[in-house]
């Protein structure tokens, strides 16, 4: 007998840190439904621009692989500028957006569980429906 799609599928757990951001504490937490992590981290020169195109990339990978996303972290930096809050909206609309399996193995359109992390995350979570 065949296995599912989705019995077949990883599930992963997300991590996003802007430049400047600590380590989300809850991290280790969330790796309990889902052992597999992502980590995308912004790099020094990467602009708040590229670093959104990058996760958004990243994110359409994963999601057309045999990988699901569970649970995932936006840890923001200090940075509050309206380039840096725009690139969080982007991420932020991407993770919450992104097709899972439901229950019975059929994949539709879902909110992934987002946690916001860090001083600047109170900056763009008004404006992508997860709470400040």
């Amino acid at each position: 007998m065949r296995a599912s799609k989705r019995e077949t599928r990883t599930e992963v757990t997300v991590v996003i840190i802007e430049r400047g951001a600590k380590w989300p504490s809850n991290v280790d937490e969330l790796r309990r439904n889902a052992p597999e992590s992502v980590v995308l981290a912004q790099s020094p020169d990467e602009s708040p621009d590229d670093f959104a195109a990058r996760v958004q990339s990243r994110l359409a990978r994963l999601e057309s692989s045999d990988r699901v996303v569970r649970s995932a972290v936006l840890a923001a930096g200090p940075a509050t500028g309206t380039e840096m809050v725009a690139a969080r909206r982007r991420m932020a609309h991407a993770l919450r957006w992104l097709r899972v399996d439901d229950e019975i193995g059929s994949e539709s359109w879902a909110r992934v569980p987002l946690a916001f992390t860090g001083g600047g995350a109170s900056a763009c979570a008004a404006g992508s429906g997860a709470p400040a």
